[in-house]
């Protein structure tokens, strides 16, 4: 995974990794959202609904099968050890 950092401090991810990120800040989201928290737009429901394929009716139910769900890619992707 590519970090660059530009002399402002801002922190860019580049390369083939960039939807893996993604997904961890999903993830985050996903987490938020089932404590309570809103957001604008569409929610990290939605989003988790459309990036995983999985089925739930709350964020709340999502979330650990999200992130199983995004465990098992990150293992598949050889990006953390089991």
């Amino acid at each position: 995974m590519a970090i660059e950092r530009t002399p402002g401090g801002t922190v860019i991810f580049t390369g083939p990794h960039i939807e893996t990120v993604r997904l961890i800040a999903l993830k985050g989201a996903l987490r938020l959202e089932a404590s309570g928290m809103r957001r604008r737009g569409r929610s990290a429901l939605a989003l988790a609904r459309e990036a995983s394929g999985l089925k739930a009716r709350t964020a709340a139910e999502m979330l650990p099968k999200f992130v199983a769900w995004l465990d098992a890619r990150l293992v598949a992707a050889d990006l953390v050890e089991e």
